[in-house]
């Protein structure tokens, strides 16, 4: 089982919100160059990315709960065009 400590923690909070302040310092550069349908396509497309990218890094090998689930942003998006 895996213990925590107070040190872990901290250095993951502290990265995690140095990983978001550069998020947004590229997002809101790149921002004003883009057209609004740009914008909207690639901020759209973020969390699929994130999922698509994020599940091999955690050692997944199953990609269809990650699809299937009706929480899943592939879900959503797939509903969304074909309803």
């Amino acid at each position: 089982m895996a213990r925590l400590d107070r040190t872990g923690i901290d250095y993951a909070v502290i990265s995690g919100a140095d990983h978001f302040r550069i998020g947004y310092v590229i997002w809101y550069s790149a921002l004003p160059g883009l057209k609004a349908a740009r914008r909207a396509t690639v901020q759209l497309s973020v969390p699929v990315l994130a999922a698509t990218g994020g599940h091999p890094l955690a050692r997944r090998t199953h990609y269809f709960p990650l699809i299937s689930s009706p929480q899943s942003p592939c879900f959503r998006w797939h509903r969304a065009r074909h309803s």
